[in-house]
């Protein structure tokens, strides 16, 4: 094996500061030329060529002398520089091509360790022999002595530019194929496998970072600078090992002691400041750098290198989050995770594993990071070998074309059977929810308007102008102007003074055209028609009172009031509308009226200083809302539809569910809790149930404003026989 000198060599100073004198290349023929490759066997000491003190050239082992140099390559201009090493472009006037030249800067050239460091990262270098690794293309003298090596000239942009540029395209509105996330990634991959074969020959690069990856022009990709690499101690007995580890003394390594490296990219153990770093500390670096490459974010936010170093020690990184809010898969999250683990234990075995996984990811395959269930695993498998399945069945085929033809059309028949048959459903679903939406937004018109009569009514009894008209009291109501019914009648309740009752009655006047407005589109809202009274059994609208505490009751229409003697101040919409602002609602059962349930919805009538005066209620036919509901626009198939309040209880029904026998069954078989338990995120959806004589489908949809619930009923295999509908599932509101 080759053993690396501390004793930095001699090197003579170059004719002139632009140009890099190389002793290896005499001004004579070829085959004058003195070798420059020592065998292992000839010497354990690696000696670089170069021109000794008073012109007498080096010698190695027992070779002949070299030639004095002569002018290998001509400076161009600088490419960049660093702590240690000053990069030029430079022209090899030999081979007539560009190179990188790198140097060993002027403010260390007589630093015995900074020669050595720099020796030690050309020998690494130059053995690690990979695509993806920069070619070294000899060790070469620059001026003042100073050690140089020149490379492939790599033109073209970091791993740090190139994600300065994805979040310039995410900013300006869209990412192109350049930089999106799997060019990214296929790129990442290349590293992923230069460093698999740089641990392979025992080498941790100890400073991996976005900067030191070069992406050249036609997607080349490079690892650079390997200035403070370790390199492993591994025993070179085992000779017939095809990849023999790069092998320096033992005194070099104990030149890099203390925290080394970039902190923003430190595995925790390298920010501690561990001697025996290996290769999963590069794993965990390469992690980091790849949660830059898919979040574009930092992966730590400290200020200085003081936090840097304590964030990365403690691997207190940040989420794995899209800094532009794009949604990350959980499977590529997972892979990051797992690979910038702060126990290097439950990271991945080496970096072939973790570039493993990137790969499995890229193609659409499970992940080791994320493990999958054997349904998963199983339906992924399937999908992935859909073609080898068909090359199958056809090899089968051959054997019994029939059968199998038979069997995999019949499958296929199910499969698109099961399809529309969901479909089905979903547009059963939707029709139950568009019906749902029509209910919601009706009686949200209503409630605004009824707040808009409070209103009204609240402001003519502070400071409303009494009519000289007279006043229509219950024994003499008035005729409404259309002729469709009257405008209702005033009475007074026991213990209520006339004159008083009189006075504020006339200042009403003035809102029953408010009042005729509200009945005209609570009838219209629900489906009424405008043929039917107000108030008979089958209208929408049953009556609607005004109420005040001082006794005085004014009912639309007044039919109503003689035949209900009690006193609505003693109602539950009225004393919910006293104890609460703004507009109350009230289902209330059947009365003598009326055979169906009612829903009341009322709102006080406030002084000034907010106490109550009085209370408006409309109250509503709910049986009558949801058959004209239903019949303005039926839901395809639907055998029952029920209207349900925040308990179960039934409000209103239509189509099978209004026969009481049928009703009872039904409200056994309903799965109340299942609903209740698919609305918390999403009050609209569908289940399926036994229990009705046959399978069937509930769909259902929440009317927000009440907490209620529109229930809908449909044989299962009648949808499954009918032609898909056109409409598609409502998403959640």
């Amino acid at each position: 094996m080759l053993r690396v000198s501390l004793q930095a060599p001699a090197f003579s100073p170059a004719d002139a500061p632009t140009v890099v004198v190389n002793d290896r290349v005499a001004a004579v023929d070829e085959t004058a030329r003195t070798p420059t490759v020592v065998p292992s066997d000839h010497a354990d000491t690696l000696i670089l060529p170069s021109q000794a003190a008073g012109g007498a050239p080096a010698r190695v082992a027992d070779e002949p002398s070299r030639r004095t140099g002569i002018v290998r390559y001509v400076v161009e201009r600088l490419a960049g520089k660093g702590g240690m090493g000053t990069v030029h472009v430079a022209r090899d006037v030999e081979l007539l091509r560009r190179v990188a030249l790198k140097a060993l800067s002027n403010d260390v050239a007589n630093d015995r360790t900074a020669r050595a460091r720099f020796v030690r990262e050309v020998q690494v270098t130059a053995q690690l022999d990979h695509p993806h690794i920069v070619p070294v293309y000899g060790l070469e003298i620059a001026d003042g002595g100073r050690p140089a090596y020149a490379m492939k000239l790599v033109e073209g942009r970091t791993f740090a530019q190139v994600i300065a540029e994805t979040k310039r395209e995410y900013e300006a509105g869209g990412v192109g194929e350049q930089h999106s996330l799997t060019t990214r990634l296929e790129h990442f991959v290349k590293v992923c496998d230069a460093m698999a074969y740089a641990h392979a020959r025992g080498v941790v690069h100890r400073d991996l970072k976005p900067a030191n990856l070069m992406l050249g022009p036609h997607n080349e990709v490079y690892v650079m600078d390997w200035g403070i690499c370790r390199v492993l101690a591994v025993s070179s007995d085992d000779e017939s090992s095809s990849a023999r580890a790069v092998v320096l003394s033992d005194e070099i390594q104990t030149l890099f002691g203390g925290v080394v490296g970039t902190p923003l990219y430190m595995s925790p153990e390298q920010a501690r400041g561990c001697q025996a770093l290996d290769a999963r500390s590069d794993l965990c670096s390469l992690g980091l750098i790849l949660f830059e490459l898919v979040t574009l974010r930092r992966p730590f936010t400290g200020r200085t290198t003081m936090e840097l170093l304590e964030q990365a020690a403690a691997g207190a990184h940040e989420t794995i989050a899209h800094a532009h809010g794009e949604a990350i898969p959980r499977e590529l999250a997972a892979i990051v995770e797992r690979a910038i683990s702060r126990d290097p234990s439950d990271r991945y075995a080496d970096v072939n594993a973790f570039a493993h996984d990137l790969r499995r990811y890229l193609r659409g395959d499970a992940v080791s990071a994320l493990p999958e269930s054997r349904w998963q695993q199983l339906v992924r498998r399937l999908a992935r070998h859909r073609e080898r399945v068909a090359v199958a069945v056809l090899g089968f085929a051959l054997i019994a074309v029939i059968a199998i033809v038979g069997v995999v059309w019949r499958s296929d028949r199910a499969l698109k059977a099961q399809q529309a048959r969901e479909r089905r459903m979903e547009a059963f679903a939707s029709e139950v929810a568009e019906a749902g939406d029509r209910l919601e937004t009706r009686l949200l018109n209503i409630w605004g308007e009824l707040d808009a009569l409070a209103m009204v009514t609240t402001y003519a009894t502070e400071f409303g102008t009494p009519s000289a008209k007279p006043i229509a009291w219950l024994e003499r109501p008035g005729r409404g102007a259309d002729g469709q019914g009257d405008e209702g009648a005033y009475s007074l309740l026991s213990g209520g003074s006339r004159s008083a009752a009189d006075a504020l009655a006339r200042r009403l006047t003035e809102v029953q055209s408010h009042q005729r407005r509200l009945l005209a589109l609570a009838r219209e809202a629900l489906g009424g028609s405008t043929s039917v009274a107000v108030g008979t059994p089958e209208a929408v609208v049953q009556e609607l009172v005004t109420v005040f505490e001082s006794g005085l009751i004014h009912v639309v229409p007044a039919s109503t009031r003689s035949e209900r003697r009690s006193d609505p101040r003693t109602s539950a919409w009225y004393r919910a509308a006293a104890v609460r602002p703004g507009v109350q609602w009230a289902a209330v059962d059947a009365t003598q009226s009326h055979a169906g349930r009612e829903l009341v919805v009322g709102e006080a009538i406030r002084t000034a200083g907010g106490q109550v005066r009085g209370g408006v209620g409309l109250v509503l036919s709910l049986d009558s809302s949801l058959i004209n509901l239903m019949t303005e626009r039926q839901i395809p198939d639907a055998r029952a539809t029920l209207l349900l309040d925040a308990d179960g209880t039934v409000l209103a029904t239509y189509g099978e569910a209004s026969r009481p026998e049928r009703r009872s069954q039904i409200l056994r078989a309903l799965p109340l809790a299942d609903i209740e338990r698919k609305s918390q995120s999403n009050d609209v959806g569908f289940v399926e149930i036994d229990g009705l004589g046959a399978p069937a489908v509930v769909a259902y949809d929440g009317i927000d404003p009440l907490g209620w619930r529109l229930v809908s009923i449909a044989d299962s295999l009648r949808l499954a026989r009918q032609p898909e509908a056109a409409a598609q599932p409502k998403r959640s509101r």
